[in-house]
Formats: C-alpha cells, sequence, structure tokens
C-alpha cells in the first residue's frame, strides 16, 4: 500500500514537472500556480545538485528514505540498489539528480517562487536557506547544525543561493562540492 502510495505521489510529480523546458518553471497544483521557480537544468547543469549531493546528501543526513528533503548520490542513498545486494559506487545518474532537483522545489515551492522571482530578496521564511545557517547567522535550528555562513567567502552559500536567486554560479557550485563535510 505505501509502495503505491509513492508511485502515485512520484507520477503526479513528474506530470508537474513535464512542462518545465523554459528558464524557469511554474509548478500548478489543485490550489492554483505556486510561480515561478529555478529549472532543473539550471539545477543540475550549474552543479547545485553536485554540491548538495556531496555536502547534503550523506546517509547520515539528507541522503535517508525518510527525509522530506532527500538527496540522492555517489556517495549517499541511490535511487536505484544493485541486483547483487552491494553498494553501488557508481556516478550519480541523470535520473537521480532529477529526483534531487523535484525533493528541493517540492519541499517548499511557495518559498521558493517568492524566493526566485524577487531575485533572492525573500528569503526570511525559506527553509532550504534559513536551515543551513544556524541561529548564530539569522537561520533556524537544523539537526546537522550551520554549515554553511551567508558570506561571499563560502561557496556553498553563494552556490545555493545564487541558484535560487536566478544568479547561480556554477564554479562556485563546483567549489563548494569539493568542501566535505
Amino acid at each position: 500500500m505505501r509502495t503505491r502510495a509513492r508511485r502515485l505521489f512520484v507520477v503526479a510529480l513528474a506530470l508537474a514537472f513535464a512542462p518545465a523546458a523554459a528558464a524557469s518553471c511554474s509548478l500548478r497544483t489543485e490550489s492554483g500556480e505556486f510561480g515561478d521557480l529555478p529549472d532543473r537544468a539550471s539545477f543540475v547543469d550549474n552543479n547545485v545538485s553536485l554540491f548538495m549531493e556531496v555536502r547534503c546528501g550523506g546517509l547520515d543526513c539528507h541522503g535517508q528514505v525518510g527525509r522530506p528533503l532527500r538527496i540522492y548520490g555517489q556517495t549517499g542513498l541511490r535511487l536505484k540498489a544493485r541486483d547483487d545486494g552491494l553498494r553501488d559506487n557508481s556516478p550519480t545518474t541523470d535520473e537521480e539528480r532529477t529526483e534531487n532537483y523535484r525533493s528541493v522545489v517540492g519541499l517548499e515551492p511557495e518559498a521558493l517562487s517568492e524566493c526566485f522571482e524577487s531575485k533572492g530578496e525573500k528569503i526570511a521564511t525559506f527553509q532550504l536557506l534559513k536551515k543551513p545557517l544556524g541561529i548564530e547567522n539569522d537561520g533556524i535550528r537544523h539537526k546537522g547544525g550551520p554549515v554553511l555562513r551567508p558570506t561571499q567567502s563560502d561557496p556553498g552559500w553563494q552556490c545555493l543561493y545564487g541558484w535560487v536567486s536566478d544568479n547561480v554560479d556554477a564554479a562556485e557550485c563546483e567549489r563548494a562540492s569539493k568542501i566535505t563535510p
């Protein structure tokens, strides 16, 4: 029963994201439209997914099945298990990066849309940006503690904030992906 419900949810998400071919997408739901969101290509092509796989996707963090923000990747949770039951250390697949994108935009689509449309001005309640900062940097409680700092010198912050504000720098995201937690 649980697997069937999950499949239906994944199918619904896939249908919701099917029209996302422009520079940004607009997520439609029963209650209306959330607004413009950063697109999948900017998430994957600019190494945002790579950054999140390395910094957030460990098996003890967001690389767990039960997490609302679930990140798949080579060093963490895999979308498909190997037939022989051994650990799959192959590179992250395009399908896994697509699921990472869906997980991120599905977490708080309204807040992401506000942030994206305001070019990063409206981040006050957006958990994706607030949780990794920690309370001392105007963030909110994060079980993993503060992992980013809202400064020019933190490539992780520049990567994530750049993506949600429609000004992502692929080089910063790649640099951030080389800093392991």
